[in-house]
């Protein structure tokens, strides 16, 4: 498996793509996750930039809200926003429009947060 998989596989919440064929695979992602030794090796040979991509998408319900969220431009997908109707009513927009707000990720159905998903 290249490292940029393994990357994604460490650091996504989400029901994944890519699943191991054996018990081996998933046991050695679960002692990535739990071992400094073994994660201080991992970042060692994966590029700095998928190690910050994929934290930073850790915090969102799915790879594709992230995608939706910071790097729309790159992608050229619908921009998704969030900000506080009156101050107090949560709003996810899309594209930036009032008319076009929603309460579940349009791709993962997870509920969305009352606050965005990272500061």
């Amino acid at each position: 498996m290249i490292p940029e998989a393994v990357a994604d596989v460490l650091y996504s919440k989400e029901e994944r793509v890519f699943q191991f064929t054996d018990e081996a695979g998933e046991k050695a992602i679960e002692h990535l996750r739990g071992c400094s030794d073994c994660q201080s090796w991992f970042r060692s040979i994966i590029p700095e930039e998928i190690i910050e991509r994929n934290e930073r998408a850790s915090h969102y319900c799915c790879m594709s809200m992230y995608c939706a969220m910071e790097e729309y431009g790159e992608m050229d997908i619908p921009r998704i926003s969030f900000r506080m109707y009156r101050g107090e009513d949560p709003l996810w927009c899309i594209n930036g429009k009032m008319m076009s707000v929603f309460r579940f990720c349009p791709w993962c159905a997870k509920p969305m947060p009352d606050k965005p998903f990272r500061a």
